[in-house]
């Protein structure tokens, strides 16, 4: 009785293991797929992810480089590369022009399928990226003239003539760049007195750099020209400066550069001309034409390089011109907020001029900050600013001034009327007699006289003006006309280049 009982219980013992065994087997089945979904999805979510990252450096690296497009799908496929991503090799790396200063890149690779491949046909994996370079602010007018003054007969006039001093100019005289001195280097013999003064710590021999911006393709010849480009104090069309009795000699290069072979760096483009001009050449004393181009194609940006020789030791003038576009046989002005082909001349990065308006209040253009600015620190930089008048505003695209924070440097010893720093929407400028000036052998006693301001600005993250991106700066004086010699700089603190999908 008692082995019947074992043989019976030994029987069942048996045929649990088979119930068990097959249904582990079943479980196991789908448990190996769901395992193998598993692996399978997290290698894809891997690789998307690699695939993402890969596609926005090739749209990163490539963007700049437009708008020649051939070197930035180059350099697109080259950075690919070396993020494991070769084209024709083991993956697709499309490269599409978007606009001149835009750049997609589109990466598909096959997927890695360990288990997938029993249930799924073979697929490719695919990410895009989009890339934009920002265009260095333009300043001083959305039009196709700069710096044409009063004089000149057209419709509207900027009131603000271009303007490049000699090199033994005292700094304090406005230029921030072409100025050798920090301080009066001419003596009583009117030669340049080098070795009493020291050099100008913001002297740059290179100069002052203008672009000519094609929004839309234009057919034809298209004429860069300057107005009275050499220095001529005397006769009853003169325009320029003169800081000293005596004879002054200014030579003045107008340089033109090429389309973008990179909208990164323009300084390497191909130069197609340079015109050097002695300041005794009477046949510039009109509008010449610099250089011509043809059939110019939207996103294109044309380059204009001024800058006057150092080491003349009788050049202590300042040189005032004007520049413009002209399209055929007719120069006809327009602005690029009101027709969207019209070509715009800008300066790049410093506008060297002379502000001249017959009020007592003007508004001058400053600088056009695009929406793509959000978020970033808008920095103006301005050098010998407001002789002659009382404040100073900056405006926003919709003409309210706005609040800065504003500093200059403090020399001890010559610390500045006011102090050295501060925020206001007005900026207080006034004053020409009894004023602190940074170091001796200054001729003027203005307020901030041979002094850089710099103001800042954080631009909202919600800034997004409705039609014009212009802001403009405001003189007041106090009854007389606004007259200053002066060098505006603005600059957008942020990367340049960025995502936009």
């Amino acid at each position: 009785m008692i082995r019947r009982a074992i043989d019976i219980q030994s029987t069942r013992t048996a045929d649990d293991g088979g119930y068990i065994l097959t249904m582990a087997g079943l479980i196991l089945v789908p448990l190996v797929i769901v395992v193998g979904f598993a692996v399978d999805i997290g290698g894809w979510y891997l690789q998307a992810a690699q695939t993402q990252r890969a596609a926005d450096a090739a749209a990163l690296a490539g963007v700049v480089w437009m708008p020649d497009f051939s070197a930035a799908e180059a350099e697109a496929r080259a950075t690919a590369r070396k993020n494991g991503f070769e084209h024709g090799v083991n993956s697709t790396v499309t490269v599409v022009e978007d606009t001149g200063e835009r750049l997609r890149v589109e990466i598909a690779q096959g997927t890695d399928q360990y288990f997938t491949s029993f249930f799924l046909s073979p697929f490719d994996l695919e990410r895009k990226a989009t890339a934009e370079f920002i265009r260095p602010v333009p300043l001083g007018s959305p039009k196709n003239i700069l710096g044409a003054g009063t004089n000149l007969a057209h419709s509207n006039p900027d009131r603000v003539w271009l303007a490049n001093s000699g090199w033994c100019s005292s700094r304090e005289n406005g230029d921030q760049l072409m100025a050798g001195f920090q301080a009066t280097a001419f003596g009583s013999d009117h030669q340049c007195d080098t070795a009493s003064v020291q050099p100008n710590q913001y002297g740059d021999p290179g100069g002052y750099w203008y672009s000519v911006y094609f929004a839309q393709d234009i057919a034809g010849p298209v004429h860069f020209q300057v107005y009275d480009a050499r220095y001529r104090f005397s006769g009853s069309d003169k325009i320029d400066d003169r800081y000293r009795s005596g004879s002054d000699v200014i030579t003045t290069h107008y340089e033109v550069r090429d389309k973008d072979d990179s909208i990164f760096d323009w300084t390497n483009n191909p130069i197609l001309v340079d015109h050097r001009v002695v300041g005794d050449d009477s046949s510039w004393a009109n509008w010449q034409t610099l250089e011509t181009v043809h059939d110019p194609r939207a996103g294109e940006t044309y380059y204009i390089h001024v800058w006057t020789e150092w080491g003349v030791l009788d050049a202590v003038g300042s040189n005032q011109y004007a520049l413009r576009v002209k399209e055929g046989s007719t120069f006809t002005e327009c602005s690029a907020l009101v027709t969207a082909s019209c070509p715009q001349l800008a300066a790049i990065n410093r506008l060297p001029m002379k502000a001249a308006a017959a009020s007592s209040s003007a508004d001058f253009f400053l600088a056009e900050i695009e929406p793509a600015h959000a978020g970033k620190q808008l920095k103006i930089e301005l050098f010998d600013i407001g002789e002659g008048a009382s404040w100073i505003e900056i405006l926003d695209p919709s003409g309210t001034p706005v609040a800065f924070h504003w500093s200059t440097e403090c020399i001890p010893g010559y610390t500045p009327t006011g102090g050295c720093s501060g925020t206001t929407t007005r900026l207080d400028v006034s004053g020409c007699s009894g004023h602190n000036q940074p170091g001796p052998r200054r001729w003027m006693q203005c307020r901030y006289n041979d002094r850089l301001l710099e103001l800042t600005y954080d631009i909202p993250s919600s800034y997004s003006p409705s039609g014009s991106a212009w802001w403009k700066i405001r003189y007041r004086t106090g009854g007389g006309n606004v007259t200053d010699r002066t060098t505006w700089g603005v600059e957008v603190i942020g990367d340049p280049v960025r995502l936009t999908g």
